[in-house]
């Protein structure tokens, strides 16, 4: 399996996976955008919708709040596993349960557990986090392939809403009868392997890392590709844009879409709007969602 070979000489000559958002790059085990906010601004009921597959957590947070399919999309393909190790354990696990697998702790990664969810893993998820299980105690997994983000469980509710109890009990019913569907792809090749027209496509805060791609006219050539990637929505269909951190305005050095006076200048309305949204960092801050909106 190539993965489990990228992975073991990756980790055999760098110990950590790179920190950098590209392939075979570390994941996240939970979202650290307000999710809760993100999907206040977009109505997923009854939609098709294309998302970024990162922690899983948009994936799962979708189909909680209606969306009728979720496709995924990464450049990592690492994700594909997380988001697959996820869905098993939310239909296989108790509430409790799952909070102990993937919240930072003493059985974060349990091998025990590990062994319960084995046979509802497709045979490459399970080959892949049987080679790390191998090799690596649960901690090191965590310290070599994820990036080190450790909220709490009150915080995960207020931002993630399948993390309510209520909320996981009624996710678990719903995903019974969904498969994944997963597209590895970077973001500029993103409009040509859709396949099918969507009612919204979300784009996480990969506005973070749009100079990686552009390295002149960097938000104009941005606001260009949200309108090609519009050619793939439906009527009036929407695009969560951009997502930007309020911990921004304390940097020295902070992403070109976070610049708000560059930013507006060209990211106008009515096709765009911003929205305010509760930060995960503190209480009373808040973070901003950049939303695209397709004319007809």
């Amino acid at each position: 399996m190539d993965t489990i070979r990228i992975v073991k000489e990756l980790l055999d000559t760098n110990y950590f996976l790179t920190p950098e958002f590209k392939k075979y790059g570390k994941c996240y085990l939970f979202t650290t955008e307000n999710l809760t906010g993100i999907f206040n601004c977009i109505d997923v009921t009854g939609k098709n919708i294309t998302t970024v597959a990162g922690s899983g957590d948009q994936y799962l947070n979708a189909y909680l709040l209606g969306a009728s399919n979720v496709l995924i999309f990464d450049i990592n393909p690492l994700t594909l596993p997380l988001v697959e190790l996820k869905v098993a354990s939310l239909i296989n696990l108790e509430y409790p349960d799952f909070c102990k697998f993937f919240i930072n702790g003493e059985d974060t990664f349990n091998k025990d557990t590990f062994n319960k969810l084995f046979k509802y893993l497709s045979d490459n998820t399970a080959a892949y986090y049987d080679f790390l299980l191998t090799h690596y105690p649960p901690k090191e997994i965590i310290k070599r392939t994820m990036h080190n983000f450790s909220p709490s469980l009150q915080k995960l509710k207020s931002i993630n809403p399948y993390m309510e109890p209520e909320n996981y009990y009624k996710l678990k019913e719903i995903l019974q009868e969904k498969e994944i569907d997963f597209i590895e792809s970077d973001l500029t090749s993103l409009p040509i392997n859709l396949n099918e027209r969507q009612d919204a496509i979300f784009l996480s805060n990969i506005s973070d890392s749009i100079a990686r791609i552009w390295s002149v006219n960097i938000l104009k050539c941005y606001k260009r590709f949200i309108h090609v990637l519009s050619h793939n929505l439906n009527s009036k269909g929407q695009i969560q844009a951009g997502y930007i951190y309020n911990s921004y305005k304390t940097q020295v050095d902070y992403p070109i879409f976070a610049n708000k006076e560059k930013r507006q200048a060209i990211f106008t309305s009515p096709e765009f709007s911003e929205h305010e949204v509760e930060s995960y960092e503190s209480y009373g801050t808040k973070d901003i969602v950049v939303n695209f909106q397709k004319k007809r």
